[in-house]
């Protein structure tokens, strides 16, 4: 729980900065705006992301210690991979798009 909360921590703090992110694209006067809003779209979902995972291999340690099961669940990684970099892939496919 204090590793999830550092990060969403830390995440939240990069939100009050989105002038200094690093845009896929070039960032211009008409699409600065709408850069900003898709960046902090996208770590606001990867902070609900990371949030969720964490609770989910914290649930897993949880029932491990408990013995009702094995280890992490096998899917875990897999999934997780695939939510996060499927949300970054997105949004730099809007931002692209918003050039």
């Amino acid at each position: 729980p204090i590793v999830g909360t550092l990060i969403a921590l830390m995440m939240t703090v990069v939100t009050r900065f989105p002038q200094s992110f690093n845009y896929p694209v070039r960032v211009t006067r008409e699409n600065q705006a709408r850069l900003q809003e898709l960046a902090l779209g996208m770590i606001a979902w990867l902070r609900l992301e990371v949030l969720c995972l964490f609770a989910w291999i914290e649930w897993a340690t949880i029932e491990t210690a408990r013995q009702t099961r094995l280890g992490l669940p096998t899917g875990l990684l897999p999934a997780s991979i695939f939510v996060v970099f499927g949300t970054i892939g997105a949004y730099i496919v809007g931002m692209a798009r918003a050039r």
